[in-house]
C-alpha cells in the first residue's frame, strides 16, 4: 500500500522534532529554510505488515539532500530500539553515482533492552550527496527497506540471524526543493599550506570548494596481523573545511562533513571537494572559512581562517 497524506494549504509545516534537535535548528533558520523552499514537507507513506513508513520532510539543494522518514510499529508488530533493516536500497532516476549515509536519529545504545518499545515511532535520516555534475533536485528517488532485524543481537553474536519481520517497504520521492545557494570568490592561500581556495559555493545544506592543489602522495607504515611492518602510499587531500565565522563574530566549528573530492583537470593540479553542513547555516553571513592545517607529528592541527569575498 503506497499513498499520499493530506496536504495542507499553509506554507508552513511542522518540522520533525528529533531532526531539529539533531541539526540544532533555531526558529529563525526553520522559518528561513521553509519560506525559501529549501525545506519542504513530504507526504508519502507506505504501510503493511504492521509497520508504517512516512516520508515527512526534506532539506535539499542541487548538491545534497536530507530526507526524514518516520517509522511506526503497531500492536501487530511493535518497534523496538534494537531493531534495524537488513538492507536499504536507493535508486535515483538518471544518476548512477552518489554517496549515501543513513540511520536512526534515536540512539542505538547498548543498554537498550529487548522489550523497549518505541511507542512514538523512530526517526530515520537519509543523506544523499551527488558525485557527478547532474543536479539532485527533480530526481525520483526510490527507497526500498528490506527485513527488520535485531541489529544489536547480530553485532553481539557476529551472526546473521533470521529477521524479526521478513517484508519489503518502498517509498517513491521526488525532491521539489529550491536551491538558494550562491558562489563566492575567495582567491586566498591557506596559510602554511600549498592549497589555494579559488571559490566556494554554499547553501544552508552543502558546500563545494574549488582548490589549486597539486596531487601529493604520502608514504605510511602499517603493522599487519602477523606483526610484520609494511608501507603503502596514499593521496593527500587538501585541508578540509571544518567551520565558519559569521559577520557578527559567531564561530561555528565542527559543522562540516566531507563527502567526496576529485581532481578536475588532467594535470592533477585543480581539486574540488564536496561536503554537507551538519548544522544549517545562514551562508550569506559567512565572512571567514576555518580550515584545519596539520602540523608536525605530535603537534595539534592549527586553525587557519580564510576570508570570503562578497559582491
Amino acid at each position: 500500500m503506497i499513498g499520499t497524506l493530506s496536504v495542507s494549504a499553509a506554507t508552513y509545516f511542522h518540522w520533525n522534532d528529533k531532526f531539529k534537535e539533531e541539526h540544532h535548528v533555531t526558529p529563525e533558520i526553520e522559518k528561513k529554510l521553509t519560506e525559501s523552499n529549501t525545506a519542504k514537507e513530504i507526504n508519502q507513506f507506505t504501510e503493511h505488515d504492521g509497520v508504517r513508513f512516512e516520508a515527512v520532510q526534506s532539506v535539499a539543494d542541487n548538491t545534497a539532500a536530507i530526507i526524514v522518514i518516520k517509522i511506526y510499529g503497531s500492536e501487530q508488530f511493535p518497534l523496538r530500539k534494537r531493531m534495524n533493516f537488513r538492507n536499504i536500497d536507493i535508486k535515483m532516476d538518471g544518476m548512477d553515482t552518489f554517496s549515501a549515509n543513513a540511520g536512526f536519529l534515536e540512539s542505538d545504545s547498548s543498554d537498550a533492552q529487548p522489550d523497549d518499545i518505541c511507542e512514538d515511532g523512530l526517526t530515520y535520516e537519509l543523506i544523499l550527496v551527488k558525485n557527478e555534475e547532474e543536479n539532485l533536485l527533480g530526481k525520483e528517488i526510490k527507497l526500498t527497506f528490506t527485513d527488520i532485524i535485531d541489529s544489536y543481537q547480530e553485532k553481539q553474536t557476529l551472526t546473521e540471524l533470521p529477521p524479526l519481520l521478513a517484508s519489503t517497504w518502498e517509498l517513491d520521492i521526488v525532491l521539489d526543493n529550491e536551491d538558494t545557494g550562491k558562489e563566492y570568490e575567495v582567491n586566498q592561500q591557506i596559510t602554511g599550506t600549498e592549497a589555494k581556495i579559488n571559490k566556494i559555493r554554499m547553501s544552508p545544506v552543502s558546500f563545494t570548494i574549488d582548490y589549486d592543489w597539486k596531487r601529493q602522495m604520502k608514504t605510511e607504515t602499517s603493522i599487519g596481523l602477523d606483526g610484520e611492518e609494511s608501507t603503502f602510499e596514499h593521496a593527500v587531500n587538501p585541508p578540509e573545511l571544518m567551520g565558519v565565522v559569521l559577520e557578527d563574530g559567531t564561530v561555528l566549528e565542527h559543522i562540516t562533513n566531507w563527502s567526496n573530492g576529485k581532481y578536475t583537470n588532467d594535470d592533477f593540479t585543480q581539486y574540488q571537494a564536496v561536503g554537507t553542513f551538519s548544522q544549517f547555516i545562514e551562508y550569506e553571513k559567512v565572512k571567514e572559512l576555518i580550515f584545519y592545517v596539520e602540523g608536525e607529528i605530535g603537534m595539534e592541527a592549527e586553525k587557519v581562517h580564510v576570508p570570503v569575498t562578497k559582491q
